[in-house]
């Protein structure tokens, strides 16, 4: 019966945000969250309010980093904090301050090397849209060491790279590249 109702709760904060507009989204996990005294369903509904501001750049920053501040979070979620503050310091044009934080998420998944590839190919994207290529391509470099040659990332990797360096002027290197991938294709 709980799920029933959690899982009509969220049907009418997607509808509220969607019909009603944000505020009205937020106002209806509020709602919730003055309900319920489980720590982790409020934790989720915490989230949930984060996700309702995506747009809302400033506004979502500053409650991500207040949820950041909150020990009750698992250790996933608190990654999963990190990266949108990263991104939501990148959409307010605070690059520097986002790959800092990528810089830590990086860091923090030594030892894992498909996450830190996740954390390495965000950084990158942020520093492409922010038009600083070489600093991009040092990313991906610094990506490229921790995939075996031929994999699903490693292809990704090397693709992402010679779209960066199209971007940055190096046709004959873009090419070089996007060749290297297609002669490790084995499906060709």
């Amino acid at each position: 019966k709980e799920r029933e109702r959690i899982a009509e709760f969220y049907r009418r904060v997607s509808t509220s945000s969607r019909e009603k507009g944000y505020q009205a989204a937020v106002k209806l996990v509020d709602e919730e969250l003055e309900r319920t005294k489980s720590t982790k369903l409020r934790n989720r509904l915490r989230i949930t309010r984060l996700g309702v501001l995506e747009n809302r750049h400033q506004e979502a920053l500053s409650f991500a980093e207040g949820l950041l501040k909150d020990e009750s979070f698992s250790a996933e979620d608190r990654l999963w904090l990190r990266d949108r503050i990263a991104f939501h310091l990148w959409r307010l044009g605070r690059v520097d301050e986002a790959v800092s934080v990528y810089d830590g998420l990086i860091a923090d998944a030594a030892g894992d090397p498909k996450r830190a590839w996740g954390r390495y190919r965000d950084k990158a994207e942020t520093l492409t849209r922010a038009g600083r290529f070489s600093e991009a391509l040092e990313t991906w470099e610094a990506a490229r060491k921790h995939l075996e040659p031929g994999t699903t990332e490693w292809r990704e990797t090397e693709c992402f790279r010679a779209l960066v360096m199209e971007k940055a002027g190096r046709y004959d290197d873009a090419v070089a590249v996007h060749r290297s991938v297609l002669l490790a294709s084995d499906d060709l």
